[in-house]
């Protein structure tokens, strides 16, 4: 059975699964097989009798109230019908042997027939394939994960930058784990300037979600596969109203001790320059045999704390090393014939090499690093207490990169407002209303009023999941998690940048 492109997609007589009586979601389903990046058309839709689609996360903020609920990897499920062996990994005589392995690029999305809009519903990479047997019929289960995953398994290194915008930041990240040109960005302009920032092997998840959190904007990836950066100030509009009438009955409301905080409290971490400091010593006096080298990572403390260096001295003999014919540092001082020099500096760390261009083996009897070091000694806390006589549920703010007191005091008052609100926030679900169900995104502004339950406000989509209810997937429910919603474009404006003070001999 060949795959029918999207503009041509059609069911067949239904003879296998049997007439919808409803044939106005046309799907498209396309999978890089060939893994050139490119997608030539080819529908897999025709096969499919199952999926479901989840995205997003559950709540706000974190369980534990330790920091914002992070973002999941996008899934999505689907089971295609395989008699034939299309998609049997083992069959050289499938059209697409080699190719049926994970690591291949799929695009899923659906048209509203009857109105003929495109909606996206998930982009991402395949995870897993499983062949499953239902009574006589042969399936195989395909698992797909979008951008997260990506961005969960690469590590990001960021040389040590000075005066940066969050999304230039954001940026450096989606560069150095070489995030897929198939899937974009889309990136605005971020309201604060971090003043030092850089990474060290860190997840490029871990990364950008410290980033966004700083200044209290809003990262997803969205279902047409792009990176979304939304800033703080940027005014997002209402996509949509919803009312109960279009809805299904089962409204999930939470309890309010599930989401709301009544204690909050925000740390900022001030960088300061700690001018001409030793950043790194040789632990032990290695022995270097006669034109041998030695090559080593020396990693950057002071005063037993992990810090970056902006400038590094260039090592200089009998000061930064010592060499002798004796462990000990007795004998013979061959420090003129031994040579320390960096190789390659990074933002705490640098690689080094320690040479013995002399005739004789020698001891490295001293070897450090010197150096300009941003530090940060100081943190500062900013507590918003509305518990009263309420017991205290406690929302905790801590990241690297908030680094302005100024803020964090805004960022308290912010978050105090918003997470002590007792509020209903509304888990809905839609079926058979694809102009309802489709057309948000994450992070989207939609409208709820349920009169029923006194809900008449502005939400902003946490979480999306559609499931399909019948084999000719026709059937389709969608779910909806939401989170407050604030305008933030009047809340502050300032930017986090703070004067970086230089301290002598701290």
């Amino acid at each position: 059975m060949a795959g029918k492109r999207y503009g041509d997609f059609g069911w067949g007589d239904g003879t296998l699964w049997g007439a919808s009586g409803n044939e106005n979601l046309l799907y498209g389903l396309e999978i890089d097989w060939d893994g050139d990046s490119l997608f030539d058309g080819s529908n897999e839709a025709d096969r499919m009798v199952q999926y479901s689609v989840e995205r997003g996360r559950n709540f706000l903020v974190r369980n534990d109230g330790m920091g914002f609920e992070r973002f999941r990897p996008g899934t999505l499920t689907f089971k295609l019908e395989n008699t034939d062996g299309k998609y049997d990994a083992f069959l050289d005589s499938s059209p697409l042997f080699p190719n049926v392995v994970p690591g291949k690029f799929v695009k899923f999305a659906v048209t509203d027939g009857s109105t003929s809009t495109k909606y996206d519903l998930m982009r991402g990479r395949i995870e897993n394939i499983q062949p499953s047997r239902n009574n006589n019929a042969r399936f195989v289960d395909i698992t797909v994960k979008d951008g997260w995953r990506w961005l969960l398994d690469e590590n990001a290194s960021i040389a040590l930058q000075q005066d940066i915008s969050t999304d230039a930041a954001i940026g450096l990240v989606l560069d150095d784990i070489s995030w897929p040109t198939i899937w974009g960005r889309s990136l605005g302009a971020g309201d604060d300037t971090i003043p030092f920032y850089w990474e060290d092997a860190r997840s490029g998840s871990a990364s950008i979600n410290e980033l966004v959190e700083s200044e209290i904007g809003f990262f997803y990836i969205a279902a047409n596969g792009q990176a979304v950066f939304i800033s703080r100030n940027t005014v997002i509009s209402s996509e949509l109203t919803v009312s109960e009438d279009e809805l299904l009955k089962d409204i999930g409301v939470p309890q309010p001790w599930e989401v709301n905080r009544n204690r909050i409290k925000v740390v900022t971490n001030p960088r300061i320059l700690q001018s001409a400091k030793v950043l790194w010593t040789l632990g032990d006096r290695p022995k270097i045999e006669a034109g041998q080298s030695l090559e080593l990572f020396a990693d950057f403390t002071f005063e037993d704390r992990t810090v970056a260096a902006t400038e590094l001295t260039t090592p200089v003999e009998s000061t930064d090393w010592t060499a002798n014919d004796e462990r000990g540092g007795g004998g013979s001082d061959l420090s003129s014939d031994f040579t320390m020099v960096i190789t390659t500096a990074f933002a705490e760390t640098a690689k080094i090499r320690i040479s013995n261009n002399g005739s004789v083996a020698g001891f490295v009897t001293l070897a450090q690093l010197r150096g300009d070091a941003i530090d940060s000694p100081y943190s500062s806390s900013f507590i918003q207490d509305n518990s009263g006589s309420d017991q205290p549920r406690t929302f905790t703010f801590n990241t690297r990169y908030q680094q302005s007191t100024q803020q964090g005091a805004d960022v308290a008052n912010f978050l105090g407002t918003i997470l002590n609100e007792i509020k209903e926030f509304p888990e809905i679900r839609v079926e058979g209303r694809p102009s309802i169900q489709f057309a948000l995104d994450l992070g989207s502004r939609v409208t709820i009023e349920i009169p029923t339950l006194g809900i008449d406000d502005d939400y902003r989509i946490g979480a999306i999941r559609h499931e399909s209810l019948n084999p000719t997937c026709q059937a389709v429910r969608t779910t909806w998690k939401t989170e407050p919603f604030s305008d933030l474009s009047a809340f502050w404006i300032h930017p986090s940048e703070i004067g970086i003070e230089t301290i002598q001999g701290y």
